[in-house]
């Protein structure tokens, strides 16, 4: 869960705020489209690539020389889920130990949809309409568009098949169809994936941008191995800590910053923490 608060008035002085800033989970990525496996069990494992923007920074996290987060991920099937009289398949998604979000999807001849997620918490969030993950069938200069309600949130998204193409990636070569996504809401985002026919997606990557063009966040993944069926890993109570993450910005979607003018007119303030609660309530201190 995240929030953002408008600060409409700043003491008339420079102020340098201690904040810590963690980015939040991966936007969910959804694997799908005709003729992907379905059967219980089957996983997709994927190298994981996260690079976050300057002047940002994530707890804990651990780099490589080029300041990027790499780690394994595994999504997988653990059976199905009835939703409101329909049974929908159950598709986790593993990073370390958590179970980072979970999509209830169903696979038929119109491609993929998605009906439902469930958080870390284990709440579960209804899409209003169901989300047309991949609409089906799949040709070069087809696409589609969801504009509807993920729980309280207004999520408008398009997507274009744009080409037809070979990619390579660590599981091997595959002939596969690009996917070109915008997201305009809640948050600016650009999406693209390259699912192969009977595989699924075998290439994502998902940018985040602020105001001013300057990168906040991008992750990519890239499959490992072609998927099968796979035993489901340990998920560990305490594999993601109960932290909240802050940052501040001159724009609703513009860079984090920690030092303002007095003539700052607004300044707006983000957060979100992964186990965060409907309801809980924020206190946030500003140090002068």
């Amino acid at each position: 869960m995240s929030t953002l608060r408008k600060f409409p008035h700043f003491p008339k002085r420079k102020m340098k705020i201690r904040v810590s800033l963690l980015l939040a989970l991966p936007m969910t990525v959804v694997y799908g489209g005709q003729l992907i496996p379905t059967a219980d069990g089957t996983g997709w494992r994927y190298n994981m690539t996260e690079e976050i923007g300057k002047g940002l920074d994530i707890r804990d996290a651990k780099t490589d020389a080029g300041g990027k987060i790499r780690v394994p991920v595994l999504y997988r099937i653990e059976g199905a889920e009835n939703v409101d009289g329909k049974d929908l398949l159950k598709f986790e998604m593993h990073r370390a130990g958590a179970i980072t979000n979970t999509d209830l999807l169903t696979v038929d001849e119109r491609g993929i949809t998605c009906w439902a997620k469930v958080n870390l918490d284990g709440q579960l969030v209804k899409l209003n309409p169901p989300q047309p993950v991949i609409a089906a069938p799949l040709k070069k200069g087809a696409g589609w568009d969801f504009n509807g309600q993920a729980g309280e949130l207004e999520v408008r998204q398009h997507y274009d098949v744009v080409a037809e193409e070979d990619i390579q990636v660590p599981a091997g070569k595959f002939h596969a169809f690009r996917i070109h996504g915008e997201q305009t809401s809640p948050s600016r985002m650009i999406i693209d994936r390259w699912f192969a026919s009977g595989i699924g997606i075998v290439k994502d990557e998902t940018t985040m941008r602020a105001a001013n063009g300057d990168l906040l966040q991008r992750i990519s993944l890239e499959l490992v191995e072609p998927p099968k069926t796979m035993a489901r890993p340990e998920v560990k109570s305490d594999a993601i800590p109960k932290q909240l993450s802050v940052s501040l910005a001159k724009d609703r979607s513009g860079k984090p910053l920690t030092t303002f003018s007095s003539n700052t007119p607004e300044i707006y303030a983000r957060w979100q923490g992964p186990r965060l609660r409907k309801g809980a309530k924020i206190i946030l201190r500003i140090t002068k």
